[in-house]
């Protein structure tokens, strides 16, 4: 294909420059990476290698990767957040992402696909030459780490890959002239690629070459990375995906890789220095003020807030999170006055997401911002409609000093592993092996982390399976999660219910007309009806206080409404008042389709000049037109 075809070309070019450029906070000054220079010396030293491997890791950020696309556009809708819901639509390009009328023509598909098999390729040289290397040989402890580091690299691009585009070419060789690849290579299916991955890793684990965090740097890979990726791709391989003749079938043998999930969560658990942040909402304050915090195993690195550089930075607190209002500006001559704001704000939450929460749950006023935006040089904020609530986990005005400037990119790192999803991971394979009491033990650290009612003891697997789906949509919300945690449990598309539970894009479609039209909810199996306004006023830590106290919007219907006298009136307005759907949320996964869009087309560029798309490896399957199911 074309991405493989010229990559060989430019590869070492972007290995040398992208080291160079890349996020200041991954550089050791322990190790001179001045002495490389050509593709024959670069792995020669340690130096050389440091440089190639953080070349590598620059393709997990920027734009075209977790700066913004794999992270936000790739990622909604679904029943939690919704992409772009101004015009125009369809537009062919992030809009149609968002809500399912993508085509293989859309102009956000090329450069991150392109962008992921760059840096497969890179982690390919990596682990190629490494091997080869006459120090790593020798048994250098510096190389025998980079060179889990560059397996660890590879599994999470090839794991992108699968999880958005199914099928796709899968190579462990670098492509030059003395691994004599084909130069347009067949899909290989994705069981096959998973099980590579996963032998990869535990390779890495066996060979012993890298061990458990010891330095404060979750940019990093380190034996907790292994072991946690290590388990998330076990986990998708027992789930449910879209196949090549358009059904959705579920992984092989499970219980199988049930069991790697469970062994390598228990090992973290067990082992590993790492935990859970007693507030969750420092997590999060942390990321923005890029200070280490023991819970984020691994993240994204960006660069420099302010720094405008879409190769190294992200746009996270930019494309989603409140705004900010900048000085006002008086215009004696017309007598106006203009408040300029600084933000985009295009992820917005689900109504109906704020009551998936428990009412003392911590997790929803940092999860969900009700405010948007914040008036300039001082803490008072404007109440938001529901109708406008922004996702709230990356939030400018937690940078300190919040960034009042025009500058898209924030500085945010992007998190693609906590220790709560060890702790969630792990009760989920653990109920699904039978083990119902280690399952709850492990979902209720978190809970009681989050002020959240306990889950009770001796529950059915159906029933641990349900509290599992909502548990995993109040830990993660907003952090690119969903989407796929819906599809692998086939709860995206299907029409019947699994394990009892039901399909839950639908459920949140069915919540918004009953939202719109009759200012209700459901609540704990309970029916009820908001008030018109809430009234809340912002603590001086950011954190939200409720007048009336947070069972004021959480009572059963009837409500009887008129009592709001007795709130503070002079406090912010949370407006719950809803126009209809038809005109606030018209585009909710409007086109999704099942047996299609669980997946995103190959880019047409990518059809059109490798002819080996249509088939999977040898002869295990067959894409007709090169394309995937529906496109």
């Amino acid at each position: 294909m074309r991405t493989i075809k010229y990559i060989t070309i430019i590869t070492f070019l972007f290995l040398i420059t992208l080291s160079i450029s890349s996020c200041k906070k991954f550089l050791n000054p322990d190790i001179n990476a001045s002495s490389y220079n050509d593709d024959s010396t670069l792995f020669s030293t340690v130096g050389g290698t440091y440089g190639a491997l953080i070349g590598t890791y620059q393709n997990l950020t920027g734009d075209y990767a977790y700066g913004i696309r794999l992270s936000l556009y790739y990622t909604v809708d679904n029943d939690e957040m919704v992409g772009p819901t101004s015009t125009p639509y369809p537009d062919n390009t992030r809009r149609d992402l968002a809500h399912y009328a993508l085509s293989s023509t859309n102009s956000e598909l090329e450069q991150p696909f392109a962008n992921l098999y760059q840096g497969a390729e890179q982690a390919n040289l990596c682990i190629y030459y490494i091997q080869r290397s006459k120090i790593y040989q020798a048994g250098n402890p510096q190389m025998r780490a980079m060179l889990a580091e560059a397996y660890t690299l590879r599994a999470q691009y090839y794991f992108d890959l699968v999880k958005i585009w199914g099928d796709v070419p899968f190579s462990t060789l670098p492509h030059i002239p003395a691994t004599n690849l084909p130069v347009y290579p067949a899909r290989t299916d994705r069981d096959t690629i998973y099980n590579q991955l996963l032998a990869d890793l535990k390779f890495v684990e066996d060979s012993s070459l890298i061990g458990w965090r010891s330095q404060s740097n979750s940019q990093r890979i380190s034996l907790e990375v292994v072991k946690g990726l290590r388990a998330r791709i076990a986990l998708y391989r027992a789930g449910y995906s879209l196949r090549s003749n358009g059904q959705m079938v579920q992984g092989s043998n499970a219980a199988y890789y049930y069991g790697i999930v469970a062994q390598e969560c228990s090992d973290i658990l067990a082992n590993s220095t790492a935990g859970l942040n007693p507030s969750f909402k420092a997590v999060f304050q942390n990321n923005a003020n890029r200070i280490f915090d023991k819970e984020m195993l691994w993240s994204v690195g960006a660069g420099e807030s302010g720094s405008n550089n879409g190769n190294t930075n992200t746009k996270l607190g930019y494309y989603d999170g409140p705004k900010l209002n900048g000085t006002p500006t008086y215009n004696a001559t017309a007598g106006t006055i203009t408040v300029t704001q600084y933000g985009n704000g295009s992820i917005v939450v689900v109504p109906t997401y704020f009551y998936r929460f428990d009412s003392t749950d911590l997790r929803r006023d940092v999860t969900i911002c009700i405010y948007n935006p914040t008036v300039y040089g001082t803490d008072t904020v404007v109440g938001t409609p529901t109708t406008k609530l922004t996702d709230g986990k990356f939030r400018r005005d937690w940078i300190s000093p919040a960034p009042y400037t025009t500058a898209q990119y924030m500085g945010e790192n992007w998190p693609l592993l906590r220790y709560s999803d060890i702790l969630l991971m792990y009760a989920e394979a653990q109920n699904e092996l039978g083990d119902n009491a280690d399952a709850t033990t492990a979902i209720n650290r978190v809970r009681a982390r989050a002020n959240a009612s306990l889950v009770p003891a001796g529950l059915s697997h159906d029933q641990f399976f349900a509290a599992i789906v909502k548990e995993r949509s109040c830990e993660f919300g907003g952090e690119g999660m969903r989407k796929y945690d819906l599809i692998r449990w086939n709860l995206f598309s299907n029409a019947a219910p699994v394990n009892g539970v039901p399909n839950q894009i639908t459920t949140a479609q069915k919540s918004m007309d009953i939202f719109a039209n009759n200012k209700q909810v459901m609540f704990n199996g309970n029916l009820i009806t908001i008030p018109s306004s809430i009234y809340w006023t912002k603590n001086t830590d950011g954190t939200i206080n409720w007048s009336g106290g947070n069972v004021s919007f959480y009572i059963k219907s009837p409500l009887v409404l008129g009592y709001k006298a007795s709130w503070a009136t002079s406090s912010a307005a949370f407006t719950a008042t809803v126009a209809n759907k038809a005109t606030v949320f018209p585009y909710l996964a409007i086109n999704l389709t099942a047996g299609k869009s669980e997946l995103y087309p190959i880019p047409m560029q990518e059809v059109q000049i490798n002819p080996n798309l249509q088939n999977v490896g040898a002869n295990m399957g067959v894409y007709p037109t090169g394309q995937n199911p529906g496109y």
